[in-house]
């Protein structure tokens, strides 16, 4: 009797399974995807005036300390940057 209560349980747990990877494959579940070669986006905060606030502490996992910034700025706002100084505010 014992015997035939557990066959009946695992029977049960294997059939409840079987369904459930049907209704997958069938895909009544909803699943998620990503693009492996898309460009990628991020949330980043933005103050009132359309800046952002950046604290920068390594540049390719190498400490910046107080050094100067390797940084190309091309363009800004669409328009190539030529020979004329470019706004920085530099904050704390």
């Amino acid at each position: 009797m014992k015997h035939l209560r557990y066959l009946n349980v695992v029977l049960t747990v294997i059939a409840i399974n079987l369904v459930l990877i049907t209704l997958a494959v069938t895909g009544l579940f909803p699943t998620a995807s990503a693009k492996e070669n898309g460009p990628r986006y991020v949330a980043v905060p933005v103050n009132a005036d359309g800046t952002i606030n950046v604290n920068l502490s390594q540049i390719r996992g190498e400490d910046i300390g107080y050094r100067a910034l390797p940084v190309d700025v091309t363009k800004v706002d669409g328009r190539t940057i030529r020979s004329t100084p470019l706004p920085v505010i530099v904050g704390k």
